[in-house]
């Protein structure tokens, strides 16, 4: 019995291709710039943040998520709304309240914590960036942030759930079970993909996904996924080494 690249019934591309050939190419692609960039950055910076940031941005996640959308639209016949990107008015709006809603989390976490004191915040001296080059790293570093929550909110929600919940219908499975087995199965991808940062990124990332999932479950559309993802930007700040005057630092008190 030989393996069928199509489908019979459409002449589209198996549900297994359509969606681990971008998910796989673009993985090696992003380990193989990684391994570029921090060449790059070692040879070329003495640990220069905007050089650094620049140079993952062009150089890794810009190419990564247009490789990943030129191999989607490539292996199907379907537009790119049909994974959850609409950039109507309404979708952009969405976006932004994606945004508001995880900096409300966050900053009601923070409240929480600051009061129990499970959280220390400490400011400190380090006159090394004026200050309108501090905000253009900031810039730079949400620009880069954003097309990363992009392109992984594109592979392993618009394109992994849709997916794997039209193979589990294909399957024989209720549409309840199949969008309960996608949904896991691109979860735990999802933790596995952040496998190279540590077992502790695994996991976090597969419950932390939860609320870039369930967005996109109830509306179809990425814009509030991307939006919550985006809206994590504030904890990365934090650690930046931007050597940055009255920077805030965030601490787990002992």
């Amino acid at each position: 019995m030989t393996f069928q690249l199509r489908e019979q019934e459409n002449g589209r591309f198996r549900v297994s291709i359509r969606v681990f050939v971008p998910a796989v190419v673009t993985l090696l692609l992003s380990w193989y710039t990684l391994a570029f960039v921090a060449g790059s950055i070692d040879n070329f910076t003495s640990g220069g943040v905007i050089s650094s940031l620049l140079i993952q941005l062009l150089f890794r996640w810009l190419p990564v998520l247009l490789v990943a959308v030129w191999l989607v639209l490539a292996l199907d016949t379907q537009p790119l709304r049909a994974y959850g990107f609409d950039l109507s008015r309404r979708w952009v709006r969405d976006l932004f309240v994606g945004v508001l809603l995880s900096l409300a989390a966050f900053g009601l976490a923070w409240a929480v914590g600051y009061q129990r004191g499970t959280i220390a915040l400490e400011s400190e001296f380090q006159p090394q960036f004026e200050t309108t080059l501090f905000w253009f790293v900031i810039a730079i570093a949400m620009i880069h942030f954003l097309i990363q929550n992009v392109y992984e909110e594109f592979i392993y929600r618009g394109l992994m759930i849709r997916g794997f919940t039209e193979g589990a219908r294909d399957s024989g499975l209720s549409i309840r079970m199949a969008v309960l087995v996608a949904t896991v199965s691109s979860l735990l991808l999802f933790g596995l993909y952040h496998v190279p940062r540590g077992f502790i990124f695994v996991v976090d990332s597969i419950f932390v996904g939860i609320a870039f999932a369930v967005p996109y479950l109830l509306t179809g559309s990425l814009a509030l996924s991307i939006g919550v993802h985006f809206g994590r930007f504030s904890t990365n700040l934090w650690s930046l080494e931007t050597g940055t005057a009255d920077r805030v630092c965030w601490k787990m008190s002992d």
